[in-house]
């Protein structure tokens, strides 16, 4: 009976781990964005301005500056949406290698998280990620070489 319950433990386990690997999405030529669950959809990224359904987040000017000329093959996608929610949201980075720029933005609120700094827990045990500015990310943008 422990061997089985024992075999079943590490079966969950292995599952919830298979679960939290990220996932690569592609952009299409429109900009729309291929590879999220339904409740994440439609999602565009057309413009510096990254959209989940009807929730938009405009990146500030500083950043669509310095991503000026970047093509929808220079950016890199990944996100997770299978984990339990309590240990980290719902995520996508939104990445430029060649310019050395990654950021993470929660998909249910469509905004940069700063998922390095302090967390605060909620009444629910759920981990509640800093929100990022556009201040912020002008700060990063502009600590990065000009490449």
């Amino acid at each position: 009976m422990k061997q089985i319950l024992f075999t079943i433990f590490l079966a969950f386990y292995a599952m919830s781990a298979i679960a939290h690997q990220d996932r690569v999405i592609s952009i299409n030529d429109d900009w729309s964005l291929n590879g999220l669950p339904e409740m994440y959809s439609p999602a565009s990224l057309r413009d510096w301005r990254f959209t989940v359904g009807t929730k938009v987040y405009k990146f500030p000017e500083c950043f669509v500056k310095k991503m000026n000329g970047v093509g929808k093959e220079k950016v890199s996608l990944k996100g997770s949406w299978y984990h339990v929610r309590s240990s980290l949201p719902h995520y996508i980075s939104i990445g430029v290698a060649s310019k050395n720029i990654f950021i993470l933005f929660s998909l249910e609120s469509v905004k940069p998280i700063d998922w390095i700094g302090e967390t605060v827990v909620d009444t629910d045990g759920n981990k509640i990620f800093r929100e990022i500015t556009s201040e912020q990310i002008c700060e990063i943008v502009n600590s990065k070489k000009n490449t």
